[in-house]
């Protein structure tokens, strides 16, 4: 239960899953980078509960989509 999917984001037909690992009242949130399964930090909340509102759950989705969608080589040049 600490480790698991929160949500999906259809890219190009394919569900890719968001997956959420918790501790206390910290939830980072991040997506698998393929082919080679780097993981991608997409945020870090402060959360009481589990529940994601809307609005966090778009703003996950928004970014787990650019950072599947990008360009693998324009990723690793900005992150250098």
């Amino acid at each position: 239960k600490k480790c698991h999917p929160i949500s999906t984001v259809n890219i190009e037909g394919v569900e890719e899953k968001i997956w959420r690992i918790r501790q206390g009242d910290l939830r980072l949130c991040f997506v698998y980078l393929p082919p080679e399964k780097r993981i991608i930090i997409l945020t870090l909340l402060v959360k009481k509960s589990d529940k994601l509102k809307p609005s966090e759950e778009q703003a996950l989705q928004f970014l787990a989509k650019s950072v599947l969608t990008d360009d693998i080589k324009t990723f690793a040049q900005r992150i250098l």
